[in-house]
């Protein structure tokens, strides 16, 4: 005799059948392939950020991604404003000294006299002819006086300017030393003027004897006179 099965335990069981058919089409819809979907239907909103890398790329389109050739330069842009001057640079190192350089030519005369005696008033004791051009005298000389007195001594050009004038005091049968210092310019327009002359005036002396008498011009340029 079949013992009847309660309706309680039937139900329980159909539930458990529907329960395992869902679940399988639950796990059945997971499992879709490429094939299932169609063409074009996914974009780019579907797929998640940073979810896909290079290798999941076709060669083609990786290839494409690489860095192209670089362009062209473009055009020189104009020139800017200058910009404001920099601060003063330090001063630099002094060089060193240059060579020494030659010995220049020399345009001096050197003219000796061994004696002459001084005698009257104004007594010329040398001439010496000057070239064209500014010149610098010397006259150097040892005056011995006859008796106690002064001695004067002049250097004057041929038209008679005088340009240098010393007056010293001889004692008698004593020696001194006269020196005198000019510069004489010989102008060429005026060829008659070019004679260098030493002129003595004894004055009181009984008389008076020169000796050692040394003149030495040296031409040079143009000189330039500062009054102080």
């Amino acid at each position: 005799m079949r013992t009847p099965i309660p309706f309680l335990l039937k139900l329980a069981a159909f539930a458990m059948v529907a329960a395992l058919l869902t679940a399988g089409s639950a796990t059945a819809a997971k499992l879709i392939t490429g094939k299932q979907i169609a063409n074009g239907s996914i974009t780019a909103a579907d797929i998640k950020k940073n979810s896909l890398k290079a290798d999941r790329l076709a060669p083609s389109l990786r290839k494409s991604m690489t860095a192209g050739k670089a362009g062209a330069d473009g055009k020189v842009g104009p020139a800017g404003p200058q910009g404001p001057a920099g601060p003063k640079g330090d001063t630099g190192a002094q060089g060193e000294p240059g060579p020494k350089g030659d010995r220049g030519p020399s345009a001096g005369t050197l003219m000796r006299m061994a004696q002459s005696s001084v005698i009257g008033e104004d007594d010329t004791i040398f001439s010496h002819e000057l070239p064209v051009g500014t010149s610098v005298a010397t006259v150097k000389f040892s005056a011995l006086g006859g008796s106690n007195g002064p001695l004067r001594c002049d250097v004057r050009s041929e038209a008679g300017v005088v340009h240098d004038r010393t007056t010293t005091n001889l004692l008698a049968n004593g020696r001194s030393t006269v020196a005198l210092v000019t510069a004489v310019t010989n102008d060429a327009a005026n060829p008659d003027d070019d004679e260098l002359r030493l002129q003595c005036d004894e004055g009181t002396l009984t008389f008076a004897i020169l000796d050692d008498i040394k003149v030495v011009t040296v031409q040079v340029g143009e000189l330039a006179v500062t009054d102080k």
